[in-house]
């Protein structure tokens, strides 16, 4: 059986999102969790960052469910397209695979690694691209924080714009909260612990023809 794209769509707008999935749903264990019109995702990877238990609002699925197995091995995120891509996801005893949709409203994010932490002196930045260039384990001091959007990453790590001297945060821990699109003025650069040509992250393309 193939999954027409379109007819999802048209599908999505006249049944429930959980009714879509349990359609697919073969038994399995170990995957993201749908509950209650919100879907928690054990782990995600956006960027160089992995965000652990990941709970979210799903706005409408673009494609899949399909298959019998995952594609990847974690979940991904594009902030460019601002699509998820699930491997597997659960909807009581059992797991559909393979699913493309957008997040609407971000309820709570646990844990990050890979990702900016703030001791509330310095804050620490694994990559941050300043124009072409990415710098990697930077250490800095910030005078002021200046926006705190929340919600879903808008890029996949820290940029910084040297004309304005502000840094957009994807997402930084303080005081062990996380906090996500986050605006910061720099006040100095303790350290920097190296630099390259920036790089392009690959996002993997979920295939949603499969047989159930």
């Amino acid at each position: 059986m193939l999954f027409n794209q379109d007819a999802g769509k048209r599908l999505f707008g006249a049944v429930s999102f959980t009714a879509i999935l349990l359609a697919w749903s073969v038994q399995a264990s170990g995957a993201d969790t749908y509950s209650g019109g919100q879907l928690t995702i054990s782990s995600l990877a956006i960027g160089n960052a992995t965000y652990s238990t990941v709970v979210a609002d799903i706005s409408a699925l673009l494609g899949g469910p399909a298959g019998t197995g995952p594609a990847g091995s974690i979940d991904t995120y594009n902030p460019l397209t601002g699509q998820l891509s699930a491997q597997a996801v659960t909807l009581g005893s059992t797991t559909v695979y393979n699913a493309l949709a957008t997040v609407g409203k971000v309820i709570s994010i646990a844990s990050v690694s890979g990702a900016d932490t703030y001791n509330g002196t310095q804050l620490t930045i694994p990559y941050a691209q300043v124009n072409g260039t990415i710098y990697t384990n930077a250490v800095v001091t910030v005078s002021a924080i200046l926006g705190v959007a929340g919600g879903m990453p808008r890029v996949s790590w820290d940029s910084y714009n040297p004309s304005n001297n502000q840094l957009t945060i994807a997402a930084v821990t303080y005081a062990g909260k996380v906090y996500t699109n986050v605006t910061v003025a720099i006040n100095s650069i303790v350290s920097v612990g190296g630099g390259g040509t920036a790089q392009t992250i690959s996002f993997p393309t979920p295939s949603f023809s499969g047989s159930q």
